[in-house]
């Protein structure tokens, strides 16, 4: 996931036909550079690495594609119809699913009502919710800074992990530095746009 940011560099000039930005590209190589410090990736794993670049690729152009329809739907419409699909698309997979991979060729499923009520608010509030905001939010935010945002979940989950089970003590160096750059690649994009606007007033004044 950490490549998404580079793809959404890539993809967001050729889908919205504006000029490609070259701190777009930098910012996306940086991103990839501090998760490598925070995961050191075994890079043995062709085929697995492969199928994750191709996800971040799928997952970039989704988002590029959704900053274009946010200009003519609903941002509720859109999360509706895109939820529809994934659901429909996990229910044509549970027969592959059992056939191939569920151990005894059946699901094991056990669930309390606490892991229904925990499910719930992981679906309600955790998904639909903020995946609504999120798409209402690339009516005035760029495909780029959603998914630029995106690769600070990792931390999130790391800090989450401390807090709810204690596992601090896993927590290396190298987790500090790649969540410094990291950290500093998303703070640095603001000022890269806030310079572009006044390159361009600029050019306008002198035009």
């Amino acid at each position: 996931m950490a490549t998404g940011s580079l793809w959404t560099s890539i993809l967001e000039p050729l889908v919205m036909r504006r000029p490609f930005k070259w701190y777009e590209l930098l910012l996306g190589l940086i991103v990839i550079l501090g998760l490598y410090v925070i995961f050191r990736f075994e890079f043995n794993h062709a085929l697995g690495l492969a199928m994750a670049v191709a996800s971040a690729f799928l997952s970039s152009a989704f988002t590029v594609i959704n900053s274009r329809l946010t200009v003519q739907h609903n941002h509720f419409l859109i999360t509706f119809w895109e939820m529809v699909g994934a659901c429909g698309a996990i229910a044509l997979f549970f027969p592959l699913y059992i056939a191939t991979l569920a151990e005894g060729g059946a699901l094991q499923l056990s669930v309390s009502w606490g892991d229904v009520g925990a499910l719930l608010v992981l679906a309600l509030v955790c998904t639909v919710y903020a995946y609504s905001v999120s798409v209402e939010l690339q009516k005035r935010l760029s495909a780029f800074t959603v998914n630029l945002t995106v690769n600070l979940e990792p931390i999130y989950g790391i800090i989450l992990a401390i807090i709810i089970f204690r596992e601090h003590e896993q927590l290396t160096a190298g987790f500090f530095w790649g969540t410094a750059i990291i950290l500093s690649a998303v703070l640095i994009y603001p000022l890269f746009v806030r310079m572009e606007r006044r390159r361009q007033l600029s050019v306008r004044k002198i035009q």
